[in-house]
């Protein structure tokens, strides 16, 4: 989710997120139902659909992302050759880090 620093923190941004933790939260107690929607709406076989959300792990808050993944998806985009630049701090890349 990207937003311009004079944006984190407002009412709109907050509302989004709210929203959107409400749909992680249907996805996860919907299973079936999710995957019906995928494979009818968004395109994809109903197999593949179920397979993905077996593997898929929904943050409990979409409010920020702990700092373990952002590293984990650096160092992953670095050994993709996707990434050159990585040596940036962390705080550069992501606006709202979560410190477990």
């Amino acid at each position: 989710i990207v937003a311009r620093d004079e944006l984190l923190g407002g009412k709109e941004v907050e509302e989004a997120l709210e929203k959107l933790n409400a749909g992680v939260k249907w996805f996860r107690e919907h299973k079936e139902e999710a995957v019906k929607y995928i494979s009818q709406e968004l395109d994809y076989e109903e197999e593949d659909a179920r397979e993905w959300m077996k593997a898929v792990r929904f943050a409990e808050d979409v409010r920020g992302v702990e700092r373990g993944v952002v590293e984990e998806t650096l160092e992953t985009l670095k050994k993709a050759g996707v990434l050159k630049d990585a040596g940036r701090p962390l705080e550069e890349w992501v606006g709202m880090i979560k410190e477990r």
